[in-house]
């Protein structure tokens, strides 16, 4: 089972690293959140950031500040950036502060 999902988990870094959008990032993120797995969905969900392009952007800032509270760190509103461009959105992670 393990190894299952760190193959899965795989395979979508690989898939995500070729297309120009963080949309498979940000459904890594999803599968880590209902894994219970915060560290690892904040990580995913930094990616798909990073990345840019989101078709759901909107989800992925509701996402940052469900992964914050269950981490217990404090969202900045300077941890996200968004800058709306004609291909989505892009995202400047420098102000992110912990508690």
């Amino acid at each position: 089972m393990v190894a299952r999902v760190v193959e899965e988990n795989n395979v979508i870094d690989c898939l995500a690293s070729r297309v120009s959008s963080g949309d498979l990032f940000l459904t890594k993120t999803r599968l880590h959140l209902a894994n219970h797995e915060w560290g690892m969905a904040l990580k995913s969900l930094e990616a798909a950031l990073s990345k840019g392009n989101l078709s759901e952007a909107g989800e992925a800032i509701l996402l940052y500040n469900d992964i914050c509270q269950r981490l217990g760190l404090v969202p900045r509103i300077g941890f996200l950036r968004l800058e709306s461009t004609n291909r989505g959105l892009a995202r400047n992670i420098s102000a992110m502060r912990y508690r």
